[in-house]
């Protein structure tokens, strides 16, 4: 059985028509150049309302019973969302509905057994040359780009000597965005982690279609020599 597909939210600030503003999740589609799955309706319609409830929680347990509680709720919060979506924009907006400073809510992801578990994970397949997951690797360092920011993850990830390349981490994070499809050929081992990082930027059907046919070649150079051509073809029209 293949694993859920997660896509990409941030939580933002949503102003409603009589004025009351509130923290929500939203999805992402080609933000920053950093691609981004549109999932269905369906899937929207069923993740985003569980998203929120959960972020409802975290703020209100906090309030409840103070700063101490905060690793733990956000513990909670992202273990319990990381089931079905990566999750940005938290120091956006938790130190708004929270009344603390950034390094607060920094210091205290830093400190969940999440951040811990996500660093052990990329640590151990960084240093794979065959990786065990690639799509875990991949959302792992994307979940964390989107919540610390592409230079201050990689400073994080260097502090455990994992030094991992700015081009390579840019490259994971769209490999995270991917479409469900596409991730299933990397996951099973059809489509190499290193030809999909090179898929072009185009329409989602299109480039499933040309995953499909580079999963038809044989061998990765010629693999390599395919997407050339595509590239080419593309740059041209």
């Amino acid at each position: 059985m293949s694993e859920r597909a997660r896509f990409i939210v941030k939580m933002k600030k949503i102003t409603y028509p009589n004025g009351e503003k509130r923290t929500r999740s939203v999805i992402l589609f080609d933000v920053n150049d950093i691609r981004a799955h549109f999932p269905e309706d369906d899937a929207i319609n069923e993740t985003l309302p569980k998203i929120d409830e959960e972020y409802d929680k975290l703020i209100k347990a906090f309030k409840k019973e103070g700063p101490e509680i905060l690793p733990l709720a956000l513990d909670i919060f992202l273990k319990n969302i990381s089931k079905f979506a990566i999750v940005g924009g938290l120091m956006d907006v938790l130190p708004v509905d929270l009344d603390v400073s950034i390094d607060v809510v920094e210091k205290a992801l830093i400190n969940t057994s999440w951040f811990r578990q996500l660093i052990d994970r990329i640590g151990n397949e960084f240093r794979k040359g065959k990786k065990g997951n690639s799509i875990k690797y991949a959302e792992s360092v994307r979940q964390l780009v989107d919540v610390f920011g592409l230079n201050y993850t990689l400073a994080l990830l260097n502090r455990k000597d994992i030094k991992m390349k700015k081009s390579t981490a840019r490259a994971l994070c769209k490999v995270a965005g991917e479409t469900p499809k596409i991730k299933e050929l990397i996951r099973k081992g059809l489509l190499p982690l290193t030809i999909a990082f090179e898929l072009p930027s185009i329409e989602e059907e299109q480039r499933e279609k040309i995953a499909e046919e580079l999963v038809s070649k044989k061998g990765y150079a010629e693999q390599r020599k395919y997407l050339k051509e595509v590239k080419m073809s593309l740059a041209k029209s």
